[in-house]
């Protein structure tokens, strides 16, 4: 089986201008566990910059003012930032738990009727990839397999919805597929504005991508399969900005011989 996937930007941007300059449609094949599972069929590069304007309006100045700024990451084998620039170069580079990294900047001097403009430049390549499944048995790593918030894994409804659509299905290509197809032809969609989570998923207030996604998530973890949570902003050629309407959720599960699959 093969599948192929679009390319898109894993960002959190605030005001920013994106171009695509160059499109390159050499083929690069990965091999994972002897087989070629992995194949980079186009790669983009952007040149993207983003801008953050702060105005101290005043009466008075800030006793503690920090913001943090999410940066674009290096996510392989989706896409490798090339190049940063952060100006100005007082800011600290912060890393969370999850390896999202952040400019943090310590805004508390910044006096009544004073602004900062903050510019941060990119140049990075998105990866399109297709995934050969065909190979789809190994062991399982130990991650990334716990309920959490939104992602009710251990909740009963869940638990044996995710035994009664893998039941019969011998590999974790074929359950995954199960609770993918499940999810496409039960679920309503309807853009609700904020997550709601796998278990509200599974009621009547219909779902967008975070829920399609919680419950993907969710059915996976529930059968012991690796799964998790990923979100970026999809760049259209026509448009130079990228604004968050373009933002989309979707998952990542780890199959035996290919590794996180979208």
């Amino acid at each position: 089986m093969n599948i192929k996937f679009p390319s898109y930007l894993i960002i959190v941007l605030l005001l920013t201008s994106c171009a695509a300059v160059v499109r390159n449609s050499t083929v690069i094949q990965e091999e994972v566990g002897g087989e070629t599972a992995v194949t980079h069929i186009n790669t983009t590069q952007y040149n993207i910059t983003q801008h953050l304007f702060l105005v101290n309006n005043g009466p008075g100045q800030p006793t503690k003012h920090n913001i943090w700024i999410a940066l674009i990451n290096n996510m392989t084998p989706y896409q490798t930032v090339q190049e940063l620039q952060i100006t100005p170069e007082t800011y600290q580079l912060m890393t969370d738990e999850y390896g999202n990294q952040y400019a943090e900047f310590d805004l508390t001097e910044m006096p009544s009727g004073t602004s900062i403009e903050i510019t941060i430049q990119y140049k990075l390549t998105v990866n399109e990839l297709a995934y050969d499944l065909t190979h789809c048995a190994g062991e399982l790593p130990n991650i990334f397999n716990q309920p959490e918030l939104h992602i009710e894994s251990n909740n009963a409804q869940i638990i044996d919805l995710a035994q009664q659509l893998s039941a019969d299905k011998i590999s974790t290509c074929a359950k995954v597929e199960a609770f993918y197809n499940y999810i496409g032809n039960h679920l309503v969609y309807s853009y609700n504005g904020k997550s709601w989570g796998a278990q509200a998923a599974l009621g009547e207030m219909g779902a967008d991508c975070t829920e399609y996604s919680s419950l993907l998530i969710a059915l996976s973890r529930a059968a012991g399969i690796p799964a998790r949570y990923i979100e970026g902003l999809h760049y259209f050629d026509s448009s130079s900005e990228v604004t968050a309407r373009t933002e989309h959720a979707w998952v990542e599960v780890y199959l035996p011989g290919v590794g996180w699959t979208p």
